[in-house]
């Protein structure tokens, strides 16, 4: 894939198509991203939003920035994460994308959640829900996982629990194998809370497979966590068994 789209990239900028060269840019940057090679997909995104904004393309700078986004959170960079998604959904706000609104809400609340401002998380998360309920759609696992995450860490586990069990059902009626990891390693901090490590584990480790099937970075997220449940439990080798394969 990278390789016809530095082909496309390279006829594109020949022929002076400016969009198209934006268009193959994000591509390109979008790949990096998910394959963790963080500097070259900043490069690549920044080069995007650059060609963009030169061309007025307000709907393209938008999801540029939610791009950009997602490689500040891989990298930790979470108030930077939160401040591209609050950008782009002004830019949404402003076009009056009603779907698009409603899709950097829900990323805006889970960036809020991964930078430890919950009450302000929760009250995107809402709102995105909010918004699939006033379009007659069912509500986004990614909106309740938001929801869910801030109320955890807002001390509210059997309502976050709740939600966190529907996250689950609609992301496996939907099919999102992608997204299936998520509630689960919520559902696992939840029972490690509760001092639950047999159900901690089980749920983590079902996290971990499902990202290990997809070769998804986010692996890391559940073996980090299972290896807190080792040590729990005493067992200091197999908790660094877990945390070696986070550096993997």
């Amino acid at each position: 894939a990278i390789h016809v789209a530095n082909r496309g990239l390279d006829l594109f900028r020949e022929l002076g198509v400016r969009w198209g060269e934006a268009e193959l840019l994000g591509l390109l940057g979008n790949i990096y991203v998910f394959r963790g090679a963080y500097d070259r997909a900043n490069d690549h995104l920044q080069n995007s939003l650059e060609i963009r904004q030169q061309l007025d393309d307000t709907q393209g700078i938008a999801q540029t920035m939610i791009s950009l986004a997602f490689c500040a959170r891989d990298q930790g960079n979470f108030e930077e994460a939160e401040k591209l998604h609050r950008q782009s959904l002004h830019l949404f706000q402003r076009l009056e994308n009603r779907r698009n609104e409603k899709i950097a809400l829900r990323l805006l609340a889970h960036s809020r959640s991964w930078a430890g401002k919950y009450q302000s998380a929760r009250e995107a998360a809402w709102q995105a829900l909010e918004m699939d309920r006033d379009l007659g759609q069912q509500p986004n696992p990614v909106a309740l996982d938001s929801l869910a995450m801030a109320t955890i860490h807002l001390g509210h586990y059997t309502e976050a629990m709740e939600i966190t069990r529907e996250s689950l059902e609609k992301t496996s009626e939907l099919g999102q194998m992608a997204l299936l990891g998520y509630p689960l390693i919520l559902l696992g901090c939840m029972a490690f809370v509760e001092g639950g490590f047999a159900a901690a584990r089980r749920y983590l480790l079902q996290s971990s497979a499902v990202f290990a099937g997809l070769e998804h970075i986010h692996q890391a997220i559940p073996q980090a966590i299972l290896s807190h449940v080792a040590r729990a439990q005493g067992e200091k080798k197999e908790a660094l068994a877990y945390l070696t394969g986070t550096l993997r």
